[in-house]
């Protein structure tokens, strides 16, 4: 019996060990900044929400990863580090990943790495670079040189302005920009959404094996030049303009124009459709 008793606190430690190992860590933490400030952010796992404030200093606060090898939160010159160090292997999976609210100056530039890490950013100026793997990006107002980019996780955004770059490989982008100085758009098996205003100089959107929707609030002043491609087709609501059908590859392109055109629309597809409306 004892023997029996002995064997099952063996086994309850056994179990117990893993629970002790993977404790999940708060953290709160703030350091003083300079005025725009060099940032780099890397999260492999979980969800990270950029926040603006008008103050010269950035918090972090939330819960480390449950494999977390140490928080990394430090200040060299104009450049700040904020980690959460992982092992070189782990489950790509963002359940149990980061969970992290990090406050920093609206003017910075920002580099911010994910794997599968669903990242939220809201009310920031300067060169923004965003990337993640089969995570999701959510970004509002964003402005200067906003440049996203998802692998198969879902991208939306909302109010961007300046220069802005949205890729992604097989996710779907939904994007309403404000008032933009060039707009890049790039998408190989996923759909296109742009909710246009009428304020814009430039807008190029090309996707592979995917459609290209292109919704404007009024009649835009632009010229347009579409490419169908390969087994591409075009939709054009906006006008009575009717694409070009190539007699031997069956190819659609057309180019128009709407009123005095003050801003460019390029689209191409190979595989996809393009599609013009008016809301």
């Amino acid at each position: 019996m004892k023997r029996k008793f002995s064997n099952i606190l063996i086994i309850l430690s056994m179990l117990t060990v893993p629970l002790f190992g993977y404790a999940i860590e708060k953290v709160d933490k703030t350091l003083n900044v300079s005025k725009m400030p060099n940032v780099s952010i890397d999260v492999k796992r979980g969800s990270v929400d950029i926040q603006s404030w008008d103050k010269d200093r950035i918090q972090v606060i939330g819960t480390l990863d449950e494999l977390s090898e140490g928080f990394v939160f430090k200040r060299d010159g104009d450049s700040v580090l904020i980690e959460d160090d992982l092992p070189n292997q782990f489950n790509g999976g963002n359940k149990s990943g980061s969970k992290l609210i990090i406050k920093v100056p609206k003017s910075l530039n920002l580099n911010l790495d994910g794997i599968s890490t669903n990242l939220n950013l809201k009310d920031l100026d300067g060169d923004i670079h965003v990337e993640t793997i089969s995570g999701s990006i959510d970004a509002e107002n964003l402005s200067g040189k906003p440049s996203l980019q998802t692998v198969s996780g879902a991208l939306s955004t909302k109010q961007l302005s300046g220069w802005v770059r949205l890729n992604s490989i097989s996710g779907n982008i939904e994007t309403t920009p404000s008032v933009t100085n060039e707009l890049r758009v790039k998408n190989v098996s996923g759909d296109v959404v742009v909710n246009v205003g009428d304020k814009f100089t430039r807008l190029r959107a090309q996707t592979v094996s995917g459609d290209i929707e292109l919704v404007f609030a009024e009649m835009p002043k632009a010229a347009f030049s579409l490419n169908g491609g390969p087994g591409g087709s075009i939709r054009n609501h906006l006008s009575k303009d009717l694409p070009f059908k190539a007699k031997y590859t069956g190819s659609e392109s057309m180019s128009f124009k709407t009123g005095i055109g003050r801003g460019n629309v390029f689209l191409n597809t190979v595989s996809g459709t393009l599609m013009l409306k008016k809301k």
